[in-house]
């Protein structure tokens, strides 16, 4: 970065020794003819030195030096030294924020921003991909706040697989829809059976998950059954299977030539 108070030293310096070569060139005149070309030429050299010594002589507060760039001062001339600093510190500002200029990609540590559209080309959807070493992106409220998602617009909030397929939707009423389970369970899947024989046996199986519920229906279709009774009656009654709680399925023995079964499973 050029020093405004070191260039006019310089400059007054060399002026002082071109005044005291043309005291001696007049000196020297007396005892032979003058050089006119010579004598011109030494005092456009002092008017020009002059000049810039005068122009030299202004001096501003070096308001970029923090950035690493070079603040031109008024009446003073523009070293091509200088400029190439500041193109250099303007580039390694931009870099430095967006990334490297040869990459396609703009890579930032901050965004502040009140709003932000992203629009992707007509033949892909808009997407932010994550970008750490572990490729995760971090979506977090401030503090005190909270992560809204579809909260002014959309009909609702759905989760992919990773492959470009649903697994699981909420839509805009709160209602949650599951293509697998939870916790490896489904929640509230019936699993059911009716069977018909000769002292008929009856066996359901979940699907996903364990039995939290499970009654066998005696002599009747669970279908055509009330909750307590048992109708087409054989035995006439509505069994609690409670030895099938957190069983993968379940059975029920009713002597009758109809028989039922439901359960529900997580």
């Amino acid at each position: 970065m050029s020093d405004p108070s070191r260039t006019v030293e310089r400059l007054e310096a060399e002026l002082n020794e071109l005044r005291e070569r043309l005291s001696s060139l007049e000196t020297a005149r007396s005892a032979r003819p003058p050089r006119r070309r010579a004598l011109l030429g030494v005092l456009a050299a002092v008017a020009l030195l002059g000049s810039a010594v005068a122009y030299g002589q202004a001096t501003c507060s070096q308001t970029l030096a923090s950035l690493g760039m070079v603040t031109f001062c008024a009446n003073n001339p523009a070293v091509a030294a200088d400029v190439n600093t500041n193109f250099t510190a303007l580039v390694n500002l931009v870099q430095a924020k967006v990334g490297t200029l040869s990459a396609g990609a703009t890579s930032t540590q901050t965004i502040t921003a009140a709003r932000m559209n992203i629009g992707g080309p007509v033949s892909s959807a808009s997407h932010i991909t994550g970008g750490n070493s572990s490729g995760n992106i971090h979506i977090d409220g401030t503090a005190n706040g909270n992560v809204y998602l579809g909260w002014y617009s959309g009909k609702g909030t759905v989760f992919g697989s990773g492959s470009q397929s649903e697994v699981a939707r909420i839509d805009p009423s709160g209602n949650l829809t599951l293509s697998g389970t939870i916790n490896s369970h489904r929640p509230i899947q019936v699993a059911s059976n009716s069977c018909t024989g000769t002292n008929s046996s009856c066996t359901a199986t979940c699907a996903a998950g364990v039995i939290k519920t499970a009654w066998g229906f005696h002599g009747g279709n669970g279908a055509n059954t009330d909750f307590g009774f048992a109708q087409n009656t054989c035995g006439s009654f509505v069994q609690w299977k409670g030895s099938c709680i957190g069983q993968s399925s379940c059975t029920v023995s009713t002597g009758c030539n109809a028989s039922s079964i439901i359960l529900e499973c997580w």
